[in-house]
């Protein structure tokens, strides 16, 4: 993929060679890590080619070091927040607007709130597209911080044909707390079973001087306040004074608290056990060095890591918020505990530890679950036939797609 500063209309011009093919452009604030980046390269990556033409679109180049991605079209070089600019915002709708006219999308795919969907059903008014699809992948209480970004968000909703969440929960919230009344479906994340599998070899464990004795326990999570490391830690400190071989480790990028979960470490004196691993793009690696794997989250679209320790067949204890509760059923493929609750962390960690047979049995079934629900490939034709019956049903009638419905109608 390539980076531009503006749509390079003859890369575009080739692109779109083919009108047999449903041209679908996705834009996103930024490629930054995180698990709705990763889902959207995924899809991206896994699409037919043979009936979609995708077109990615970020706001901003990525932000993280290490980065291995990019756009095919960067609307800006400026890392500063677009809201925070009306100049810089107005600038990227424009070029968005642009982007659009020349690659003519069938569908336009606002793959996050807040920025991504304002600017989308801005540049949309400029030029409007057959269909604009929104994502609701977090509950609007993690990022609805302010009144006027509740209003800002329902206005652009306005011009949303269609609604896809990763969860029911979040479903039930665009209908009943936004009242959208059109289309709104749910397509659970995927995970790549290939890459998260049982008995990867990790060189963490090593690198980290833990011997074979060591218990490990960790989390994989930017560094918000909704996903309550603070939890994590202080379960950490009673895990360690019951059981003085157990070691920790959290990985993920700052996005606001990573400060504060240092020095809490260090108050706690848990600097020598507790680890933290910051800028990473593979948490394959740490899941392989795992023993027990949690998520002490108060809010969660769905849990993509939750779904990728299933998958390496951990032992799980989570919060039973949002989509997870979609992912796991307690007590089959892991340890359900309500949020905000150290002490539970901890007693089922303690099940764990005790009954290694548990672990193992539930991880296996938490490998079996994902295999069967939460494959790529499922993720990725669900989406693929919601484009197109989505199509079917909202594009107007000018919009030439005879061909593409009989392609995919032949391949379903």
């Amino acid at each position: 993929m390539q980076s531009l500063e503006r749509p390079d209309s003859d890369m575009m011009t080739r692109r779109v060679s083919n009108p047999e093919r449903v041209r679908v452009a996705f834009v996103i604030h930024c490629l930054d890590t995180g698990g709705a980046e990763r889902q959207l390269l995924q899809l991206i990556s896994h699409l037919d080619r043979d009936i979609f033409e995708p077109l990615l679109i970020a706001g901003r180049p990525s932000g993280e070091r290490g980065a291995t991605y990019e756009a095919d079209v960067t609307l800006s070089d400026a890392s500063t927040s677009s809201l925070l600019s009306p100049l810089l915002f107005g600038r990227r709708i424009g070029k968005l607007a642009k982007t659009l006219s020349i690659f003519k999308p069938h569908i336009l795919h606002a793959f996050l709130p807040e920025r991504t969907l304002f600017m989308s059903a801005a540049a949309e008014v400029f030029h409007p597209v057959p269909v604009l699809i929104a994502n609701r992948r977090s509950s609007v209480s993690v990022y609805r911080t302010k009144r006027w970004k509740t209003f800002a968000e329902r206005l652009a909703m306005t011009r949303v044909d269609a609604m896809l969440t990763i969860s029911k929960a979040l479903r039930e919230e665009v209908v009943n707390l936004d009242g959208f009344k059109k289309n709104v479906e749910t397509i659970h994340i995927g995970v790549d079973t290939e890459l998260f599998h049982p008995g990867a070899r990790s060189e963490l464990r090593r690198e980290m001087g833990w011997r074979s004795e060591n218990i490990v326990a960790g989390m994989v999570a930017n560094f918000r306040p909704c996903k309550r490391h603070a939890d994590f830690v202080t379960a950490a400190q009673i895990l360690h004074q019951l059981h003085p071989e157990m070691r920790f480790v959290l990985m993920g990028n700052d996005r606001g608290t990573l400060e504060g979960v240092k020095q809490q470490i260090q108050a706690l004196g848990l600097e020598r056990v507790c680890r933290i691993i910051s800028g990473s793009l593979k948490p394959e690696l740490v899941y392989a060095a795992l023993d027990l794997y949690v998520c002490s989250s108060e809010s969660e679209g769905f849990g993509n890591a939750v779904l990728e320790a299933m998958a390496c067949a951990k032992p799980v204890i989570a919060t039973g918020v949002g989509g997870i509760l979609e992912a796991i059923d307690s007590e089959v493929e892991g340890i359900l505990i309500a949020p905000r609750n150290p002490g539970a962390i901890v007693a089922a960690a303690e099940r764990f530890i005790g009954n290694p047979s548990l672990g193992v049995r539930m991880g296996a079934a938490a490998r079996a679950r994902v295999l069967a629900r939460h494959s790529i490939a499922a993720m990725v034709r669900a989406h693929e036939s919601f484009y197109i019956r989505t199509l079917q049903h909202l594009a107007p009638k000018s919009v030439y797609l005879p061909g593409i419905v009989d392609a995919h109608e032949t391949r379903s």
